[in-house]
């Protein structure tokens, strides 16, 4: 049987006797979150299973339960992306937004986890705000004349 994040994560959390609830409990979040961990059935962003393995179950990073929870998640989301490689249809986006996404994962793929992180705060600094995102863009100004229709010398 193949090795996934759920089977590894059921797996340490019966050798360490722990129901759900007392993980959540312990990390402060619903045990209905570590059941989906559990079941594998929907993705889970890193922050949660880190959450999960150091508080949860007592497993620090650097131990080898932790790195190959690390390993399969990362290669769990990679086999994600690539059964759905055009969100446009799902998400409504235009023919350019969608080969710039297709573009993005690619050159994500072969990234270190720090460096994608790196990217994703990187590119949360230009998202726009929604306010801004109601608002027109503003005018340009013209250029003013000069006076009787003369051109201002040239420095």
């Amino acid at each position: 049987m193949k090795a996934t994040l759920a089977s590894t994560f059921a797996e340490i959390r019966q050798k360490k006797s722990l129901t759900l609830m007392d993980i959540g409990t312990k990390c402060d979040i619903n045990d209905t979150t570590v059941l989906k961990i559990e079941q594998g059935k929907r993705s889970v962003r890193w922050e949660t299973v880190h959450l999960v393995l150091s508080i949860g179950c007592g497993i620090q990073p650097g131990m080898e339960q932790y790195e190959a929870c690390r390993v399969l998640w990362w290669k769990e989301r990679e086999e994600r992306a690539e059964a759905r490689p055009n969100d446009a249809g799902r998400k409504n986006l235009d023919a350019e937004t969608a080969a710039v996404l297709r573009q993005c994962r690619k050159a994500l793929k072969g990234l270190s986890e720090e460096d994608v992180r790196r990217f994703g705060q990187m590119v949360d600094r230009f998202k726009p705000s929604p306010e801004s995102a109601s608002r027109p863009a503003p005018k340009t100004p013209r250029p003013q004349a000069s006076p009787r229709g003369r051109k201002p010398p040239s420095r």
